[in-house]
């Protein structure tokens, strides 16, 4: 009974669980943002740490030898894309979501002002980031298709999204050792397939920071499932030798 039930719900909820973001607003453009296609498999996203390095999660690097990135546009058909054939991920990676980080290195410096990088976070002497109930941004194409790749038409989309306790995604699957936890229970906002490696940005002292990327989220993507996103400043020391930043 529990399979049909499943099976149903598949069914009922398929073409939606494909979906970038649910809820969200339409976004005007991120400079930070980059769409990410490994080889001609699935999409996700990630954030630009320089104007040649992009970071992203590991799944979305496993596995592939050349890596498509859009920049500069607000719908896919108008993304600025160059291939990258070097990328890194985390040595201590386990799949889905231990160590879930990469960084994909491009070909060339991005000299244009469609590309901004976002801001690593400071140490966690500093202070440990993301805070609890703290509001975060993440962006990602509104899909709609069942499709592993958007469609030319999609747009983008921001959901705005609270930092919760790590107890609050205990029933999601899996170690949440370097995770944190976020959902949006006001306007039901929520993230899923395609949006998995988008940066989830906060503020701090005026400045975006690079808080965490999309790594988990709820089977269906619907209501105000929470998510789950790997704390990019316990990576640091690893990020800035990889990305060959002082």
């Amino acid at each position: 009974m529990k399979l049909i039930f499943c099976v149903l719900l598949i069914a009922i909820f398929g073409l939606r669980s494909s979906a970038g973001i649910l809820n969200g607003e339409v976004a005007e453009q991120r400079p930070y943002f980059a769409y990410i296609q490994g080889g001609s498999g699935p999409t996700g996203g990630g954030a630009f740490i320089t104007r040649r390095h992009v970071l992203t999660i590991a799944r979305l690097i496993s596995g592939f030898t050349q890596w498509q990135i859009g920049y500069g546009a607000t719908v896919v058909s108008n993304l600025t894309r160059v291939t990258s054939t070097i990328a890194f991920i985390h040595p201590g990676y386990v799949s889905p979501n231990t160590n879930n980080i990469g960084v994909i290195i491009l070909p060339q410096i991005i000299n244009s002002p469609l590309v901004e990088p976002v801001s690593l976070p400071l140490p966690s002497s500093v202070m440990v980031l993301p805070r609890l109930d703290e509001e975060g941004t993440i962006v990602g194409f509104n899909v709609r298709t069942t499709s592993e790749v958007p469609i030319v038409s999609a747009d983008l989309r921001a959901a705005y999204l609270l930092v919760q306790p790590n107890s609050a995604c205990a029933n999601m699957q899996d170690t949440a050792e370097n995770l944190f936890c976020a959902r949006d229970n006001e306007y039901s906002a929520n993230v899923c397939t395609h949006s998995v490696g988008s940066p989830f940005v906060t503020s701090f002292r005026g400045n975006l920071i690079l808080t965490g990327l999309l790594t988990q989220f709820e089977l269906f993507c619907i209501r105000s499932d929470r998510s789950r996103y790997v704390q990019t400043q316990n990576y640091l020391e690893w990020i800035r030798s990889v990305a060959n930043i002082n």
